[in-house]
């Protein structure tokens, strides 16, 4: 058995900038945190007990500035892109400990990287879409150094178009074909 009382803040400042009536300009910086755990091993001999320890809170800094285009080249193409970078410190993952599944801390991470996306809009009712992004995210430290995030892929993007069918007073049919792809990932 074993408790404990865990409380921190977690924070974010945001500022915006219009550069223009369709292009704005944004940044932010926050800290946030994932509490203490309690983490419980199982013994290693038949008919052991589980012993217990607690975790130092997970916390993670994280900085992106981006860009938003509206109703740019005659209200015909939005687009948008962001960069990111987030610092962790006392990660909290999981892995296995016999056949227990139990929290354990992996030390340093980081993750940078940016996001995209562009939607054109050649005529009413035909909006095409693209998407790419790229994330960096490894463990810097401890049992895990050099290693993936789990179900992050180095790579992703996605391409596709929505056309629009209006029926009058019945309403609208939405028609949307995508293809998505992302990089290996590790799980």
């Amino acid at each position: 058995e074993q408790s404990g009382d865990f409380d921190a803040w977690t924070w974010r400042l945001v500022g915006r900038y219009e550069l223009s009536d369709e292009v704005a300009l944004w940044g932010s910086y926050a800290r946030g945190r994932r509490p203490e755990v309690i983490s419980l091993s199982p013994g290693n001999l038949p008919g052991s007990t589980y012993s217990s320890n607690v975790l130092p809170a997970e916390q993670v800094d994280s900085f992106e500035i981006g860009m938003r285009g509206q109703g740019l080249f005659s209200n015909t193409i939005d687009l948008e892109g962001s960069v990111f970078y987030y610092d962790y410190t006392d990660f909290q993952t999981t892995e296995f400990d016999g056949l227990s599944i139990i929290t354990v801390n992996a030390g340093e991470a980081s993750a940078y990287g940016f996001e995209s996306a562009v939607n054109w809009r050649p005529m009413d009712g035909l909006r095409v879409f693209g998407t790419y992004g790229y994330n960096h995210s490894r463990f810097d430290s401890g049992a895990r150094e050099g290693n993936h995030f789990r179900l992050s892929p180095d790579h992703s993007a996605s391409i596709g178009f929505n056309y629009e069918i209006p029926l009058g007073g019945a309403g609208d049919i939405f028609i949307t074909p995508a293809y998505t792809w992302q990089s290996k990932i590790f799980f």
